[in-house]
């Protein structure tokens, strides 16, 4: 895979098309953990209560129509609808993702209440106004126009409806996690900086309620994926430099997490309801 200084949708889509790797070292949730302290539950228990926390926050119930931006594989949108009862419409720029969501909503029953698409968060094929939240769950520090991506988002919400992003922050200037030129983190992530999220949303005219550090609670998530990519499975479906760029781009986001440069947060952006 050829590199260039910033995350590219075809960079990200190869990446996330290897969906067989991925599902063995990250599982169907494809993001961090959260656990309280003292926690010892496995990564997938921990995933999924940080699925929890995003959906608690959306608002989503029975009649409710949540998009889900960067839906990965549709684990969180399965957990989703599963605990709500809304419908939900995920986008990914992966096929074999899309593919892969698709096959495994069905074959869990979800029938129509789940529904993938193969679409960029900057051009999505939606009317104004059609849905009642919206998540992002590690979707936006892919995104190489997020301000182009949160205005699309905030012109399908209806008013008074409210995304949810669960992400990383930078806590300094922009850079500190962006990797050396031509590694997998110069052109597969570039991450916000804490203060950019407020920044971004504002500027697509969504008003920021909430952010909440959730670092220490994540934080346990490197050691877990990193013992993911030593599972031996993982050499039939993931060539050697490929996971070593993995490997590489986990230590670098645990070492700027451990110096205090990085964290994750949940931010709660609202689309004014007048």
């Amino acid at each position: 895979m050829s590199r260039t200084e910033g995350p590219t949708p075809q960079h990200v889509a190869a990446f996330y098309d290897n969906t067989e790797a991925v599902d063995i070292f990250l599982g169907d949730e494809i993001h961090m953990g959260h656990w309280a302290p003292g926690d010892t539950s496995p990564l997938r228990r921990a995933q999924e209560r940080l699925t929890d926390l995003v959906t608690e926050r959306t608002g989503a119930g029975p009649g409710r129509h949540v998009l889900d931006v960067g839906c990965g594989t549709g684990g969180p949108a399965r957990r989703l609808v599963r605990r709500t009862g809304a419908t939900l419409t995920g986008i990914t720029i992966s096929p074999e993702q899309a593919r892969v969501a698709r096959v495994r909503s069905a074959e869990a029953g979800f029938g129509d209440g789940i529904r993938v698409g193969i679409t960029d968060a900057v051009a999505m094929p939606f009317a104004d106004g059609v849905f009642d939240a919206a998540i992002a769950i590690e979707s936006i520090l892919h995104m190489p126009d997020k301000q182009g991506a949160l205005g699309e988002i905030a012109r399908v919400l209806r008013p008074g409806a409210a995304l949810v992003v669960a992400d990383f922050a930078q806590r300094t200037a922009e850079g500190a996690v962006s990797g050396a030129p031509g590694s997998l983190a110069a052109s597969f992530v570039a991450v916000p900086t804490w203060d950019a999220y407020t920044r971004l949303a504002d500027g697509a005219g969504l008003h920021v309620e909430e952010i909440l550090d959730i670092t220490d609670e994540t934080q346990q998530s490197y050691v877990r994926i990193l013992e993911g990519l030593t599972r031996p499975e993982l050499a039939a479906v993931c060539g050697p430099e490929q996971r070593t760029a993995i490997e590489e781009i986990l230590r670098l986001f645990a070492d700027a997490t451990d110096a205090g440069l990085l964290g994750y947060v949940i931010v709660v952006a609202r689309k004014p309801a007048g």
